[in-house]
């Protein structure tokens, strides 16, 4: 806090602010009965840093413990300005009202989540009072439960995701001020708007159920400043992307789309340069990906919790494009797919990859395909425990194992494929990301690795074994290839 004094390490402040969510409230007491509170030991002002850590509703609690604590609660405003009611309240007003008379003439951070259908009026004045205070106003309600064309001068950040929301051309008092982050769904946008000229993030949802002009034609014209664009429900139709000469400040663009768009036409006929674009659709998208990947040196790809995968290219001068997948259930054989953009890509667009990393998965296909990677020198291959995306049939007899060792086969097709790899890395991943993987582990892979034609290369290293471990593997490991084991 700006105008409190520091000094406590992390540490304390962290127990302290443990123990005060513990209390229980003690009404009439000026200390807390408990003789091991290690708060008896700060000033008011050390206190009130411990105060930092709790949320409104905790620090509500914590004013009322004893008079000690109150009398630091209430002798730093800054502990109220922050007022996110995210709990249900019988009157949220009340709880408003007094955080903002807590909070001094300070600028409010204000956040509401609604627990019913049914929005008071005398919270919706409450709020309309404040809104030439508000500094972040985050308002997951109905846009036109509350008047946006009430001036709000300190506003930096607004987010309403409810609803359609037509922007008022008078949106924010009709003048230019401090708006630099809207989040919103839905939205429809006017001709004119002054207060979205200083906009750099702005994220919105075509209404795509909606025919008539919905404005997104004219987002680059009404905010000149923009640096992240991101944009939902994009629609095969023009009228869904932003027109004209694109801000020089825009340096990430982001955009979503269903199954039945072509997201990389649509982004490649928009003709909109950006040093950093992401894409976002369903893998059960049945268009080409590969185009997206032109001028790549280094590609990554993985998958990613909740039915995700992402691919990430570096393009030259710091430029980044990265395909972003969901509903891979949807989808048989996932990894499949995703190696189909890779093997999709030019011989042109190949030969100027630097390094790649895969899942195991997805090498396998890319390593059966025909495709040269004749500039590659560095590949990293992700191992899974119990990889859910395997694609390779168990062999008759088999033993069945965290690792599938046997799924490595695909290496012996390297010297075809990459001829110029002269590094190749393993990472193991435990299905638990927090447990690493285990000597018994290590002794398996050296094993397989050891045996002639299995690795066509010298030396391998081996990332994520635990830091005790790799003194014994590394002093074990004599094998040919060389595996070199790091943390």
């Amino acid at each position: 806090m700006d105008d409190m004094t520091s000094g406590l390490s992390a540490e304390i402040l962290a127990e302290c602010s443990g123990f005060l969510q513990q209390q229980g409230p003690e009404p009439g007491s000026t200390t807390p009965s408990n003789t091991g509170d290690p708060t008896l030991l700060l000033s008011p002002e050390m206190l009130a840093e411990c105060f930092v850590f709790l949320d409104l509703r905790d620090l509500i609690s914590a004013s009322h413990v004893s008079r000690t604590w109150r009398s630091s609660a209430l002798a730093f405003p800054a502990l109220w300005s922050d007022i996110p009611i995210t709990w249900p309240l019988y009157d949220p007003e009340a709880i408003i009202n007094m955080a903002i008379s807590r909070a001094g003439q300070r600028a409010l951070d204000f956040e509401y989540h609604p627990f019913s259908s049914h929005i008071p009026g005398s919270l919706v004045a409450a709020v309309g009072k404040q809104m030439h205070r508000f500094r972040t106003f985050i308002w997951e309600y109905d846009f036109g439960s509350l008047d946006f064309t009430l001036p709000a001068p300190l506003l930096q950040k607004l987010v309403c995701g409810m609803h359609l929301i037509s922007l008022p051309r008078d949106f924010l008092g009709g003048s230019v001020g401090n708006l630099h982050t809207l989040r919103l769904g839905d939205v429809r946008f006017p001709r004119e708007c002054p207060a979205l000229a200083t906009l750099t993030h702005l994220l919105a949802s075509y209404p795509w159920y909606l025919d008539g002009d919905m404005g997104f034609d004219r987002i680059f014209a009404l905010c000149p400043q923009l640096e992240v664009l991101h944009l939902r429900n994009i629609q095969p139709r023009e009228v869904s992307l932003p027109t004209g000469p694109a801000p020089r400040t825009l340096r990430l663009v982001k955009l979503h789309a269903d199954a039945d768009c072509d997201l990389v036409q649509v982004h490649k006929t928009w003709g909109v340069a950006s040093p950093q674009v992401r894409l976002k659709m369903p893998l059960t998208t049945a268009y080409s990906m590969s185009s997206f990947l032109e001028g790549a040196l280094d590609i990554a790809a993985a998958f990613e919790p909740h039915n995700k995968a992402r691919i990430v290219a570096n393009l030259p001068d710091s430029r980044r494009h990265t395909l972003v997948f969901y509903e891979l259930e949807e989808v048989f054989q996932p990894a499949v797919v995703i190696a189909k953009i890779f093997n999709g890509m030019t011989s042109a667009t190949a030969a100027q990859v630097r390094s790649l990393r895969l899942p195991l998965s997805v090498l396998g296909p890319v390593l059966a395909s025909t495709a040269r990677w004749s500039r590659i020198s560095r590949l990293t291959v992700d191992m899974y425990e119990h990889d859910a995306y395997d694609t390779q049939p168990y062999e008759f007899g088999e033993t069945y194992r965290r690792f599938r060792w046997t799924t490595l086969g695909c290496l012996r097709l390297m010297p075809q494929r990459f001829p110029r790899l002269s590094a190749l890395a393993l990472a193991l991943h435990r299905k638990d990301p927090k447990k690493l993987p285990l000597l018994d582990d290590a002794r398996e892979l050296v094993q397989y690795l050891s045996v002639p034609g299995n690795c066509p290369l010298s030396e391998v290293l081996v990332h994520a074994f635990p830091a005790d471990v790799v003194p014994s593997l590394s002093a074990e490991n004599m094998s040919h290839p060389r595996i070199v084991f790091d943390v």
